[in-house]
């Protein structure tokens, strides 16, 4: 019936044409030849046919049937040709029953009736037609024609799968006619590696799959190779996913690549893309999309390549084919930036379900990147995100709640989003939520709340957070909480935390010195207020490591310059000690300016008696007379002998006198 149907297409009716075609080597139109025009006798015109088919001459209606149906030779007319098709089922033809139940489920010729057709095709089964038992098995298998019934349609499954393909053939051995029989021990197979219509059997499953791949049915090599890919056949797998792949079967070859990526090295990738390509070509929009991303992602990087796959995958229905192209258009990579389409992209992606792209699609809305702002939407979207675990989203929606941007303001809600983004390890949203909490927005004020809010942001790496907690805990007593949160802000690069925590890890006695004096040192040298001057005083005491007289009295001059008065006093003392009179000197005049009387009366001294560098008795003279003046009587004294014999300015017994009187 099939060889009619094709040989009815495509062949006119002609002697002469049927005659090439057979000479052609047509074997079909040379079976058709020799009905219509035998040899040695006049030609039976195709209406006479119709008459042999009234009076049930099987061959005649099978003949009519497909001229009816393809309009060649005879008008074409679907119901005749389904008459024609039920004469010769009722003549006992299985080629014609199966051609008539055929047309019947599929409302060709007349009604749709599935009911008929699979009592038909159970008739037919009866009498060993695999493709009528195939059939018949689908059909309950999906409810047509009746209620579904698995186990019935297992059962058919079965027979077809167990039937003589030469009823199918009559008499004819080709892979075509037995095609009906591997298919239906391929669907036998899939019910029962999944249970369905009976009990569960792995085993028989995979040795009707092999049956099947062996007679041709690629998708049972496929399925085979998915059963054997978890265990120690992987090898035997990559070789049935390779064969479905070449033989056409676009899935497998995405399979087949998995395996080959799977595997490493660059080789096997280049062999993945070759199989993608493969699955690619062959309508496989996951191949497609899966390529893309190599080429976008991979080594073998070539983004303008990527794009086009990405693109073929969108068209062919993928949605994630149409976000990865959505991608590399919104940041310009491998072709000119183009946001408009990107945003149309995301859209349609999102429409699919893609996830990461309704993220990104939120995120064009709010910021109005490649068309207009919609906060609406983007509320929205970023609020569908967040439920899904995106923290970037939660953080973002939680500020359109709290602003009311996109609809009401609905503090409550800002206060769950952002509580939700710090759940999911976002370490700034955990500092607005310990923000929100210590203020009682969108909820209940909850101090210990904040508090473990901070130290999730500390923890989260948010610098500014352990500042805060520092400041928190040490207003609480705790020190070793201090420390270890100061600490934290260090290791992050804030050198007013290393400064806390090194006043933090040492308190004298219990301390930890040798820790206190490297993150004083580090907090100096990142410029922290006061770290310079800690560090200075533990290497002038020797803690946490050598005593460094040197260092102490550069950072305490440092310090002095700075203008911390007790640090000229202490780098003039400590100078002294080195005996480095000079930078004593220095010192003792900055922290006179400072105010300090008693450097006012060293630094008098050391500048009359030359001490650091050149003798200066006026200068010697003005700080005796400031440092007098405070009530330093040591300081009067020296006054009033300058005053008496005139160093340093005019000679003033009379001035002198008190002063000298004054300190007797």
């Amino acid at each position: 019936m099939i060889a009619f149907v094709i040989l009815a297409t495509l062949l006119p009716c002609t002697m002469a044409d049927l005659q090439a075609a057979c000479r052609s080597g047509q074997a079909d139109a040379c079976a058709l030849l020799s009905v219509l025009y035998p040899p040695g006798k006049h030609p039976i015109p195709p209406a006479l046919l119709e008459e042999a088919c009234q009076e049930d001459d099987v061959g005649a209606c099978l003949l009519v049937a497909a001229m009816r149906r393809t309009g060649r030779c005879l008008d074409l007319d679907m119901g005749l040709a389904r008459q024609a098709l039920r004469r010769a089922c009722n003549a006992g033809d299985v080629g014609g029953c199966n051609a008539y139940a055929r047309m019947l489920a599929q409302g060709e010729g007349g009604p749709k009736d599935e009911g008929e057709a699979s009592r038909i095709y159970g008739r037919t089964c009866d009498r060993g037609s695999a493709s009528a038992c195939l059939a018949a098995g689908l059909m309950w298998l999906e409810g047509q024609g009746g209620q579904k019934d698995e186990g019935r349609a297992r059962a058919f499954l079965g027979r077809g799968c167990d039937a003589d393909a030469g009823v199918d053939c009559q008499g004819k051995e080709s892979d075509a006619c037995k095609r009906p029989k591997l298919n239906a021990c391929h669907a036998l197979a899939e019910l029962l590696r999944t249970g369905v219509g009976g009990a569960q059997d792995v085993r028989r499953a995979g040795a009707l799959y092999e049956r099947a791949c062996d007679g041709g049915v690629l998708e049972s090599c496929a399925a085979l190779a998915r059963m054997l890919k978890g265990g120690e056949g992987k090898g035997r797998a990559r070789e049935l996913y390779g064969r479905a792949c070449k033989g056409g079967i676009a899935e497998a070859c995405v399979e087949a690549a998995s395996m080959e990526e799977g595997q490493g090295g660059g080789a096997k990738v280049e062999a993945a893309m070759g199989l993608l390509a493969a699955g690619c070509d062959g309508g496989a929009a996951q191949a497609c999309f899966r390529l893309g991303r190599l080429l976008a992602e991979g080594e073998n990087r070539d983004e303008a390549k990527a794009r086009q796959f990405f693109e073929k995958a969108c068209n062919g229905g993928l949605g994630s084919g149409c976000h990865g192209l959505g991608v590399l258009m919104a940041e310009g990579r491998g072709g000119p930036r183009d946001e408009m389409r990107a945003r149309e992209l995301f859209d349609t992606a999102c429409g699919q379900g893609v996830e990461p792209a309704c993220r990104n699609l939120g995120l064009m809305l709010l910021l109005g990147t490649g068309g207009p702002k919609d906060l609406k939407r983007a509320r929205q979207l970023l609020g569908q995100a967040c439920s899904r675990g995106d923290a970037d989203a939660c953080s973002r929606v939680a500020a359109l709640r709290r602003q009311g941007e996109g609809g009401g303001v609905d503090l409550e809600g800002a206060r769950a989003a952002v509580r939700a983004a710090c759940d999911l390890g976002d370490g700034r949203s955990c500092q607005r939520l310990a923000e929100m909490l210590a203020r009682g927005e969108g909820g209940p004020a909850d101090a210990k709340g904040a508090e473990a809010a901070l130290r999730r942001a500390c923890e989260g790496g948010v610098a500014p957070a352990c500042m805060e907690l520092t400041e928190r805990l040490l207003a609480a007593s705790d020190k070793a909480g201090a420390r270890e949160a100061a600490t934290k802000a260090c290791d992050l690069g804030v050198a007013q935390g290393c400064a806390e925590a090194a006043r933090a890890s040492f308190d004298g006695a219990s301390g930890d010195a040798f820790e206190a004096r490297r993150l004083a040192k580090k907090g100096c040298e990142g410029g922290a207020k006061g770290a310079c001057l800690d560090l200075a005083v533990l290497l002038r005491d020797g803690s946490g490591g050598p005593a460094d007289l040197e260092g102490a009295l550069n950072l305490f001059e440092q310090a002095c310059g700075d203008g911390v008065t007790e640090a000229c006093s202490e780098a003039a003392r400590i100078a002294g000690s080195l005996g480095d009179r000079g930078r004593a000197r220095a010192a003792h005049d900055r922290a006179c300016e400072a105010g300090v009387m008693a450097s006012c009366l060293w630094a008098a001294g050391m500048w009359y008696r030359g001490e650091g560098g050149g003798r200066d008795f006026a200068r010697a003279r003005r700080l005796s007379e400031k440092a007098c003046s405070a009530g330093l009587e040591e300081a009067c004294l020296g006054l009033g002998r300058l005053l008496a014999f005139g160093q340093g300015g005019p000679r003033d017994p009379a001035r002198a006198f008190p002063w000298v009187a004054q300190a007797c």
